[in-house]
Formats: structure tokens, C-alpha cells, sequence
């Protein structure tokens, strides 16, 4: 693969939500997040431990599947 002729068209999150269940009890790690980010743009998601980077990385990664929203990844919905 000529990873020269690779395009993308970015990264696209819609309104997404993620809601974990821990011991019976709902607790929400994500809510109404968006995001745009153009091919070529650089960005860092930063904040304090626990309010949900690796989260949001998993989702993006599809790792996880959000609670409600979308993601889009080039042409591709996570």
C-alpha cells in the first residue's frame, strides 16, 4: 500500500455520550462532546485525571461503543 496516495478527510464527533455502569450505579463519563478536526490539523486533548481522554480515544479508536452520537473518521463511522 502507497501510504503517499492514503486520504482522509478528517475526524468528526457528533454530540457523542458514554455512560458506564459501576456497581448498579450509572455514572457518566462523556456527555454531548464535538469535535471537528480538518486533514492536516494537529490537536491534544488534555485535562484532569479521569474526566475522560482515554475514553474519547477509545471511542475514536472503536475500542468502545458510545452511549449516544457519532463519530466519523475519514469515511468511516466508529
Amino acid at each position: 500500500m502507497n501510504f503517499d496516495k492514503v486520504e482522509t478527510q478528517g475526524l468528526k464527533i457528533e454530540n457523542i455520550s458514554k455512560t458506564f455502569e459501576i456497581n448498579g450505579d450509572e455514572v457518566e463519563a462523556l456527555e454531548d462532546i464535538n469535535l471537528d478536526v480538518k486533514e492536516g490539523e494537529f490537536i491534544s486533548i488534555v485535562g484532569a485525571s479521569g474526566c475522560g481522554k482515554s475514553t474519547l480515544l477509545k471511542l475514536i479508536m472503536g475500542l468502545e461503543k458510545s452511549t449516544s452520537g457519532k463519530i466519523k473518521v475519514g469515511e468511516r463511522f466508529c
